[in-house]
């Protein structure tokens, strides 16, 4: 295995920046208008700050980012719309501005700086907004808060070895986007702690995936029972109720204000959900998985009404009880499929007649997590609870197999590759003892593990057959190349990052959420740089990113419902 770190001039080559022409602007599309001027501030730089352009009357938000001081929003439809600067530690005016057709129009806004700071950088807030499983959690004040390394907030010994094994693959020391944050919202005395480790080891209701059925995401097997009490331990120790408020020390974040400057968000305000899936038939329409209400919703962003754009379905299953959709994916006829976290289904959705069929899976309270699509007419799901399995629904004929590539692993992402192979990560392990990505071969029916540092999150295939996966503890990333057996490790620029998601675009970059510092965060492969472009919003994640036929990323993103993400979008289109 082979690891290697960069700090690229992407991160450091904070002096070079490309500045906005004052030239009169000239190859905007016909039925459109443009915005720009220049932002200043009465204290501090003016570097790749956000500027959002709300349209009002379709509730749609547009954010860029300034260069040299100045913005420019390219080709936005007629309308009314409210601008304004977000940034930390700054206050804004709104000026609104009516746009019509072939306008261009400047807006120069003055900053006032209010003293609010970051002390952690882009992720200074703490947690994160996530409403998708019904609740919306704030994020925590740093007011007061020790920063400090990683070996002072959690002192070296045997128990921390453990929860470096055992909980950080799905925790990560930062406790972002509303895990647990055991530095922050911890201070629990041990009854408290017991609890809170009880939870991970239970089974129905008293486990975290709930319901009648729910099996453990930690077993004993994995974690025994003296090991269990160690842990205990040392969370009262550390992070107990009289223990100081720390947190991780943070890197700066640089922006790159050109290539900033070229990316654009849209924000489609309404329904969110948990999962996206962009629709190979309908190009615009994007359907998402309602984890918090039971619902699929599916988003027509083409259609610039706000009250009709959206369409819902809600899922409902015999006894009532919670179903939690999670992965969903789209064939190419435009079927809708998901899976149930705590519903033990997997489930399909015409959008064209509103039928709705529920196929019922083998293991009870397994915790069926994201979906991947074969060639052969199946898909694959991976289970999040300690099921030790990952299945294939065979829809010509409605039957269900399930495979164990190891014993009592939990598992999360899944992904098929152009050979048929499926690849899923163990996010935990007690039969190798070491993390890795398992490779399952339909053709002879073998199980592979290439071993990496860290345990994974999510992965995907780029179109060299590479496997990519994010660590969202190791704060790195890792390619398998198939053909060699070799896995190739990056460590992240910017440390104590919390690489959650990994998506492959039409050009082989990848893109890495990562909620720490409140980006996404670009990886080229061919230059092997990486580059930060923060989120349109403060303190916001997304659990997961699809990318669409045209190379836009669609996202969730909180309460603030659908976004599209599109790096070199912001320039003027053709008429």
């Amino acid at each position: 295995m082979e690891a290697r770190t960069r700090l690229t001039a992407v991160l450091v080559a904070v002096g070079v920046s490309l500045v906005w022409s004052t030239a009169p602007i000239m190859a905007q599309r016909a039925d459109s208008g443009t915005i720009s001027g220049a932002v200043t501030a009465d204290r501090g730089d003016v570097r790749a700050f956000r500027v959002k352009a709300r349209d009002s009357v379709h509730k749609i938000i547009y954010t860029v980012f300034t260069n040299g001081g100045r913005y420019q929003i390219y080709n936005l439809p007629p309308s009314t719309y409210d601008v304004q600067v977000l940034e930390v530690g700054f206050d804004s005016p709104v000026r609104r501005v009516d746009l019509k057709t072939g306008d261009a129009v400047t807006v120069d806004l003055e900053l006032t700086a209010n003293g609010d700071t970051a002390p952690r950088g882009e992720g200074g807030f703490g947690g994160s907004v996530d409403p998708s499983y019904g609740t919306v959690r704030q994020a925590v004040s740093l007011d007061g808060v020790e920063l400090v390394e990683f070996d002072e907030l959690y002192p070296p010994g045997p128990a921390r070895d453990i929860m470096m094994k055992a909980c950080f693959g799905c925790h990560g020391p930062d406790g972002q986007i509303g895990q647990t944050a055991f530095h922050m919202r911890g201070r629990k005395n041990a009854t408290g702690w017991r609890r809170s480790v009880d939870r991970m080891f239970g089974a129905g209701p008293d486990g975290w995936l709930g319901g009648e059925h729910g099996l453990p995401l930690v077993t004993t097997e994995m974690v025994t029972p003296e090991q269990k009490e160690s842990l205990i331990r040392y969370l009262t120790e550390n992070f107990g109720p009289d223990s100081e408020p720390r947190d991780l020390q943070l890197d700066p974040l640089v922006r790159n204000e050109p290539a900033l400057s070229r990316a654009i968000y849209i924000e489609y305000e309404g329904p969110s959900g948990h999962d996206p899936a962009p629709s190979p038939v309908e190009p615009g329409v994007v359907c998402l998985s309602g984890s918090g209400n039971d619902t699929i919703v599916c988003i027509d962003t083409n259609n610039q009404d706000p009250e009709t754009r959206a369409t819902e379905w809600k899922i409902s299953s015999p006894d009532g009880g919670q179903l939690t959709p999670h992965g969903i994916i789209m064939d190419g006829r435009g079927t809708v499929y998901w899976s149930e976290l705590r519903g033990d289904h997997i489930g399909q959705l015409n959008p064209k007649t509103g039928e709705i069929t529920r196929y019922r899976l083998p293991t009870p309270g397994g915790g069926a997590h994201t979906l991947r699509a074969d060639s052969r007419g199946g898909i694959w799901y991976s289970n999040f609870s300690a099921a030790s399995n990952v299945g294939r629904l065979d829809l010509a004929t409605g039957e269900v197999t399930e495979f164990e590539p190891s014993d009592r692993f939990s598992s999360y992402g899944i992904t098929v590759d152009r050979q048929d192979r499926v690849w899923t990560v163990q996010i935990g392990s007690a039969a190798t003892g070491t993390p890795g990505i398992l490779m399952y071969n339909q053709e002879t029916g073998d199980w592979k593990n290439y071993p990496t540092t860290n345990p994974s999150r999510r992965l995907d295939v780029d179109s060299k057959g590479h496997v990519w996966s994010v660590q969202y503890f190791g704060n790195r990333i890792a390619m398998i190349d198939p053909s060699t057996n070799n896995v190739t490790e990056y460590d992240l620029p910017l440390k104590y990052g919390n690489p959650y998601e990994v998506m492959v675009d039409l050009e082989d970059n990848l893109w890495i959420e990562n909620a720490t510092y409140n980006s996404l965060v670009k990886f080229d492969q061919e230059t092997e740089e990486f580059t930060y472009f923060p989120f349109p919003q403060i303190a916001a994640h997304t659990p997961k990113i699809e990318v669409d036929a045209q190379g836009t990323l669609w996202f969730p993103l909180g309460r603030y419902g659908l976004t599209a993400f599109k790096s070199e979008g912001n320039v003027p289109k053709a008429n």
